[in-house]
C-alpha cells in the first residue's frame, strides 16, 4: 500500500489476520486504533472474509450486526476528524465449473455496499474489481498471486496473496 500511494504517505496497517468486525471490537483493538486516528486520517475499513466463520467470537449477520458494526466504525472515525472509506474484501480464488470466479462472500458486499450508500460513505469495491481481475487471468493464471497453504506447502492458499498479489490488489 505504502508503495502504491507514495512516498508522501504514512501507511499504518493495523490489520489482524483471522479478525472479524466482531472479534476486532471485542477485542480491544478498534479502540486501539481508533486512539491513533488524527483529524485527516484516512481509515481504511476492510472486514468481511472473517465474519462468515461461524464460531460466537467471529461471527456476523451482514443484514443485522456486520451492518451494525460498520456504521460504528464509520461514526466513530468521523467522530475523530477521520475519513472512514469501505472496502469489500477481494474474493477468494475459487472458480466455478464455467471457468469464472465464485463470489464466495455471500451476502457481506451488498451489506457494505448498503451501509457506504446509508451513511455516504466512500466505497472501494474489491470484491467487483477482483471477480474483473480473476476473470481475466483465469483459474492458472491467477496462482502466482494467491499464496501456498501454509499447513500444507502443495496446496494453494486462495484466500491470502503473494507480494505480486498485494502489490497488484493495492
Amino acid at each position: 500500500m505504502s508503495a502504491a500511494l507514495g512516498d508522501d504517505v504514512q501507511v499504518r496497517n493495523h490489520a489482524i489476520g483471522g479478525e472479524s468486525t466482531k472479534s476486532f471490537i471485542d477485542s480491544g483493538k478498534w479502540s486501539g486504533l481508533l486512539e491513533g486516528v488524527l483529524a485527516g486520517d484516512v481509515v481504511l475499513i476492510q472486514f468481511m472474509h472473517n465474519d462468515q466463520k461461524t464460531d460466537d467470537a467471529h461471527k456476523t449477520d451482514p443484514a443485522t450486526t456486520y451492518k451494525d458494526n460498520l456504521r460504528k466504525f464509520i461514526s466513530e472515525v468521523r467522530n475523530r476528524g477521520g475519513v472512514p472509506v469501505l472496502v469489500t474484501s477481494i474474493l477468494r480464488r475459487q472458480f466455478s465449473s464455467n471457468g469464472l470466479p465464485q463470489r464466495s462472500l455471500g451476502d457481506f458486499p451488498d451489506a457494505m455496499r448498503s451501509v457506504a450508500a446509508e451513511t455516504s460513505t466512500p466505497l472501494i469495491d474489491g470484491e467487483q474489481w477482483s471477480y474483473e481481475w480473476l476473470s481475466e487471468l483465469g483459474e492458472e493464471g491467477s496462482v502466482p498471486y494467491y499464496v501456498m497453504d501454509k499447513r500444507d506447502p502443495s496446496k494453494m492458499d486462495n484466500t491470502h496473496l503473494t507480494r505480486d498479489g498485494a502489490e497488484t490488489v493495492a
